[in-house]
């Protein structure tokens, strides 16, 4: 795992999220030192659309709240085969990080983004829920 700072706008993230005024208030107020990193993976080269160099793990409201300041965002970048502990790496809990199929779950999804929209599997139209 490798943490560093990246443009929140090259990190795809599948959960359309509204910003979180009490948390962008809050990194306003004291910066990102108390904030969690966001587990990202990188997207292989071959793979890469719209501007998209990581897919997001976990962290959907930090990442917005990042693109609210117009900041970069911490973040921890895992390998394909690298488990991910909360714990160990000061990460927030998310409930998917024991899954050992991850990275190939959201490449997956990643790579059918453009098909797999509510829209395309229910036929009709969707308010976010």
């Amino acid at each position: 795992m490798k943490r560093t700072t990246l443009n929140p706008k090259i990190i795809h993230s599948f959960k359309p999220t509204e910003v979180d005024d009490s948390l962008v208030a809050y990194i306003k107020q004291n910066g990102w030192k108390d904030i969690p990193p966001i587990p990202v993976f990188e997207i292989p080269q071959e793979l890469r659309e719209d501007g998209f160099e990581y897919v997001l793990a976990d962290g959907c409201h930090r990442r917005e709240a990042a693109i609210a300041l117009n900041q970069e965002s911490p973040v921890a970048i895992y390998n394909p085969t690298e488990k991910i502990d909360p714990t160990r790496d000061n990460l927030a809990p998310f409930r998917h990080h024991n899954d050992p199929r991850l990275y190939e779950k959201l490449i997956f999804f990643y790579t059918k983004r453009k098909e797999l929209t509510l829209e395309n599997v229910l036929g009709k139209p969707h308010r976010n829920i």
